[in-house]
């Protein structure tokens, strides 16, 4: 918006379509995220590129302020983990991470350390993420690539020191490899893809 600084720049959103029929949407900020994709979502139904709602209830207005579904308040979490004796099993930040990131899903992953306390442990000394996580994403969250876990799942991208990158890189993507059948050369161009991607937001 011309010369204006930062702090006078509009942060309203708005929806664009071309010609050609690509949608877009533009601009707003974090605190909006919800906001714009349910603006997007009913922009794409009436436009009919996506089907209508089966269920009048995700018609409503300000749907998006609905809680997620696998929403759960950390009391509720914390008593769930007590239920089932998984509490032992984790230590504090890790009991934080799963219930933050995950909701109810997050005792699937408890369950599943539980079961294999090896795949439990940090992949990173002092961090929560562990092999348990890596494997609930590939199974359950479509996460065909290695940027996909580190950027847009875990979040560890940003959670993680940058210094640590490689290193985190190299073993979730050993755990990918064996998930997916990847060849030596194809987990050698993930991580170089993705460590591509974090020295341009970064400096290191």
């Amino acid at each position: 918006e011309g010369n204006k600084n930062e702090s006078a720049v509009s942060r309203k959103h708005e929806i664009f379509e071309s010609k050609d029929g690509l949608v877009a949407i533009a601009g707003g900020k974090l605190t909006t995220y919800r906001l714009m994709a349910e603006e997007l979502l009913f922009y794409l139904v009436k436009k009919a590129y996506l089907p209508p709602f089966k269920e009048q209830s995700h018609s409503e207005k300000f749907f998006s302020q609905k809680p997620f579904k696998v929403g759960i308040t950390r009391e509720d979490f914390d008593r769930i983990v007590a239920e089932k004796n998984l509490a032992d099993i984790s230590w504090p930040e890790q009991l934080e991470h799963l219930h933050h990131q995950y909701g109810t899903q997050g005792i699937s992953i408890l369950e599943s350390i539980k079961a294999n306390p090896e795949a439990g442990k940090p992949l990173l000394e002092k961090y929560p993420h562990c092999k348990a996580e890596i494997d609930f994403i590939l199974e359950n969250e479509n996460a065909p690539c290695l940027i996909d876990i580190l950027c847009r799942r875990t979040e560890a991208q940003w959670m993680i020191w940058h210094y640590k990158q490689p290193e985190l890189a190299e073993k979730v993507a050993d755990i990918m490899a064996g998930y997916y059948g990847w060849s030596a050369e194809r987990k050698k161009a993930e991580i170089e893809h993705y460590i591509s991607y974090v020295k341009k937001t970064i400096w290191f």
